[in-house]
C-alpha cells in the first residue's frame, strides 16, 4: 500500500524534498546576515577578545576596522610576511600604536609560514610559538602562545591556522600537537581560524569542546549560525574564540565583523568578564 502511494506521488514527493532542501540551505545563507548584535551590552570589568584572519591584507588596511571595536586582545593570522619590502615588526607596532596596544607579540620564523601575531592592551610575557609538522607540499602552521596579565588575572592566550579542510588528519594531529604542550584547563584562551567546521562529522570541533566551550555558541548564538568563510557568501563557520570553563563569556556580546572588509574571511570578537 506504502509503495503503490509513493509510486503514485513519486514525482510530487521528489520536488518537496527538493524544495524543502534548498529552503533549507538559502536560511543556512542568509539568517547570518540578520543574526548580528552590533550594539552588545558590556560589562565595565569585561575583556574584548578579536579574532581576524586578515588574508595577506596591509595591515593599515585594517587598522580602522579592528579599531572601530576597540578590542582588548587581539589575534591575528595571514598577515603579509612574504613580502620583503614590509618590515612586519614595524608594521605590526604601528597597528598597535594606532589602535592604543603596547604589547605585540610576533614570532621570529620563517617567511614560509603562515604570519600570526598576538596583540594585547595589557602586559605580556613569555611568548612560545610551536612549529607543527607538516607535509613538504603545504604551507607550515603553528600555534604562537602569550601570556597577559589582565585585570581579570593572568590568562595564557593562544591563536592558531590549523590545516585546510582537505587535511582531516592533519588538523587533528596539530589540534593535539597544541594540547599535549599547554595546559589550558584554566584561564586559557584560544582562537583563530581552525579550518574546521562545526559538524557532527568533524572530530576536531568535538575534541576541542572536550578542553574549551565555543564562545559564540556561550554567549547565546546557535551553533549553525556565525558563518565566517567566505566573506562574500558564508557557508563554513571556521574561526573561533573557545575558552576556558572558568572564564565567562558576556550573554549576547559575540560578534561578526568585517562583511565589507578586506579580508575573505569575517573577523570574530567576543566580551569574557570574571
Amino acid at each position: 500500500m506504502v509503495s503503490q502511494l509513493f509510486r503514485k506521488y513519486r514525482k510530487r514527493i521528489m520536488v518537496g524534498l527538493l524544495f524543502f532542501l534548498i529552503l533549507i540551505l538559502i536560511l543556512q545563507l542568509i539568517v547570518p546576515y540578520l543574526y548580528d548584535h552590533s550594539q552588545p551590552v558590556i560589562a565595565d570589568t569585561s575583556i574584548r577578545l578579536l579574532t581576524y584572519n586578515v588574508h595577506d591584507n596591509d595591515l593599515t588596511d585594517i587598522a580602522p576596522l579592528l579599531k572601530k571595536f576597540n578590542p582588548d586582545v587581539i589575534a591575528l593570522q595571514e598577515i603579509d610576511q612574504d613580502n620583503p619590502a614590509i618590515n612586519l615588526t614595524q608594521s605590526l607596532n604601528e597597528l598597535g600604536e594606532y589602535l592604543g596596544i603596547a604589547s605585540v607579540t610576533f614570532p621570529a620564523y620563517s617567511y614560509e609560514t603562515y604570519g600570526m601575531a598576538i596583540l594585547s592592551r595589557f602586559p605580556s610575557h613569555s611568548p612560545v610559538f610551536r612549529s607543527f609538522k607538516t607535509p613538504s607540499y603545504t604551507t607550515p602552521r603553528g600555534v604562537l602562545r602569550v601570556m597577559i596579565e589582565s585585570p581579570l588575572g593572568s590568562i595564557q592566550v593562544l591563536t592558531t591556522h590549523l590545516n585546510t579542510p582537505n587535511f582531516y588528519i592533519k588538523r587533528v594531529q596539530e589540534l593535539d600537537s597544541i594540547l599535549s604542550h599547554f595546559e589550558v584547563t584554566q584561564n586559557t584562551v584560544l582562537m583563530g581560524d581552525f579550518n574546521t567546521p562545526n559538524s557532527v562529522l568533524d572530530v576536531t570541533y568535538h575534541r576541542l569542546l572536550r578542553n574549551f566551550e565555543d564562545s559564540w555558541v556561550i554567549a547565546g548564538n546557535h551553533p549553525s549560525f556565525g558563518k565566517t568563510y567566505h566573506v562574500n557568501f558564508p557557508f563554513l563557520r571556521i574561526d573561533y574564540i573557545f575558552v576556558s570553563a572558568d572564564i565567562a563569556v558576556i550573554a549576547d556580546s559575540a560578534q561578526l565583523f568585517g562583511r565589507s572588509g578586506p579580508s575573505d574571511h569575517l573577523g570574530l570578537l567576543v566580551d569574557i568578564q570574571p
